[in-house]
Order: C-alpha cells, then sequence, then structure tokens
C-alpha cells in the first residue's frame, strides 16, 4: 500500500528497473497461463506513461531467448502445457494515439 496523504495505491507486485524478464513471468505470467487452463479467461494489461517500458515488459529482446517479454514466454509456455486435443484461440488489441 502506498499513501501520498491524499491517495491510497494498492498494487499486487512492483518491479523496479533492475528486475529480469523472467522475475516479471514468474511474478504473474505463469499464473494466469494455469488460470486459463482451468477454464476461465485471463487478461494481462499493461498502463503507464509513454517510455515506461510497457512494449519491453510485453514483448523485450526478440533475438534473445533470456530477453523474452510477457507474450513469448506466456505462448512459450502455453504450448509446452497443452494437450494435443486443446484447441486455442488469441487476440490481441494495440492502441495507439
Amino acid at each position: 500500500m502506498i499513501d501520498d496523504g491524499e491517495n491510497k495505491y494498492s498494487f499486487d507486485v512492483i518491479f523496479n528497473q533492475l528486475c529480469e524478464q523472467e522475475d516479471v513471468f514468474n511474478s504473474i505470467g505463469w499464473r494466469h497461463i494455469d488460470t486459463f487452463f482451468k477454464g476461465q479467461n485471463s487478461t494481462i494489461f499493461t498502463y503507464g506513461q509513454t517510455g515506461s517500458g510497457k512494449t519491453f515488459t510485453m514483448f523485450g529482446d526478440l533475438k534473445d531467448r533470456h530477453g523474452y517479454g510477457l507474450i513469448p514466454r506466456t505462448l512459450e509456455y502455453i504450448f509446452l502445457k497443452k494437450k494435443e486435443e486443446d484447441k486455442i484461440t488469441c487476440s490481441m488489441v494495440e492502441i495507439y494515439n
């Protein structure tokens, strides 16, 4: 909980600039996929100031597996966990001003 005297803010997790992409996935990514495989919808939503790292967090460095962001890591995890008979559909919305 963060209290600035006027407002109170609650966060599940806060990552600083020193955390690795793997840390973000291990903290939130796999939980969403496990929930998805139990039949529930799941969304990971990024919001923040321009230049704050949203796109990097979601995609990462696609040339280096160590630098993969949430999207490539979750896709990899889905295809490792899925059964042959599972049907998977996916959609993504990207909004630019």
